[in-house]
């Protein structure tokens, strides 16, 4: 497999080349993969600084985070005459992994990539139309629809580059909607989705624009926190219920009720899945304890708004 791969990299080197943009995407998922890195990005440089024209794969095209991985190495890449044209940055899966002869490679990859920056066909910023294009796709595949808070499967990605880095301890919280079987069956699923809306505002407004917030599906949501102790993680979720109760001394319908449960892991030992695993007990082992009041404070805020079904339907 690796050798078609290579193959498939030389057929790209000498390929026509009237779209050097689509080129150099190529040629970066086909690098990514032969070499079996975790992540592969080129970035041009131009008046503001540096842009992302190539990411393999796309959902991982955050440049910040990227530069902050200790697994991450950086080829400057400069045309014949010394000039600097951009960055290739590549995410090992283990540091161990850059060998002198893949280095070698990643060299010589590094070179080809700068020739093709240095085209003049290669008008990267002219083409906002196809950058456009990617970035509406990916949106969509790395974002929950109603919240736009980030999905499962970013959510999945993230664990597997924050688990070859170097940024530990990572903290884990599990989020769940209190009662949204109750808001559904009495104030209709407008009222639940709209529920669902306000937790999410709640999390941004809580959390760090580094955090990795999350809706993981139904009621539940997930915050993953880099560089974060315990400590800090339980701050956090102090700040969240103090949040949601200013929230609801102003806000009665539809009222909102969360349930939390943190956990943190201290290095690679400690699975990052493992650590999502403990938060989720801790958040339903709150949950339990205060099911009773839960229940009983958001019936009495519903009740105001419609007829209640028979009791034994209602559901936290």
């Amino acid at each position: 497999m690796k050798k078609e791969l290579f193959e498939e990299l030389y057929c790209l080197s000498f390929s026509q080349i009237k779209e050097p943009a689509r080129i150099v995407a190529s040629l970066t998922n086909t690098f990514r993969k032969a070499l079996n890195l975790r992540q592969v990005m080129v970035c041009c440089r131009n008046s503001e600084g540096y842009e992302i024209i190539s990411s393999s794969p796309l959902i991982n095209s955050d440049l910040e985070k990227i530069q902050q991985l200790k697994n991450c190495i950086q080829f400057e890449l400069k045309d014949r005459n010394g000039i600097n044209k951009g960055i290739l940055y590549l995410v090992l899966k283990k540091r161990s992994e850059m060998t002198p002869k893949s280095r070698k490679i990643c060299s010589a990859f590094a070179t080809q990539i700068s020739g093709l920056l240095a085209l003049p066909e290669a008008d990267y910023c002219g083409e906002q139309n196809y950058k456009k294009e990617i970035d509406h796709y990916k949106n969509l595949l790395i974002h929950d629809k109603l919240t736009g808070l980030y999905n499962r499967y970013y959510f999945e990605e993230q664990i597997k580059l924050l688990e070859g880095s170097d940024n530990y301890p990572v903290s884990m919280i599990m989020i769940d909607v209190d009662g949204l079987k109750i808001i559904n069956d009495t104030m209709g699923h407008r009222f639940g989705d709209k529920a669902l809306i306000i937790a999410a505002k709640l999390l941004k407004y809580t959390f760090r624009k580094e955090d990795i917030v999350t809706r993981i599906g139904g009621d539940e949501f997930v915050v993953m926190l880099a560089r974060t102790p315990q400590k800090v993680a339980e701050q956090r979720c102090k700040k969240l219920s103090d949040a949601m109760f200013k929230y609801n001394n102003f806000n009665k319908i539809p009222p909102i009720s969360l349930s939390t449960g943190c956990a943190t892991s201290n290095g690679p030992e400690q699975p990052l899945a493992d650590t999502l695993e403990t938060a989720d007990i801790n958040m339903y082992s709150q949950k339990l304890k205060n099911r009773s009041t839960i229940k009983s404070s958001l019936l009495t805020n519903c009740r105001s708004f419609s007829i209640l079904p028979s009791e034994n339907t209602i559901g936290v």
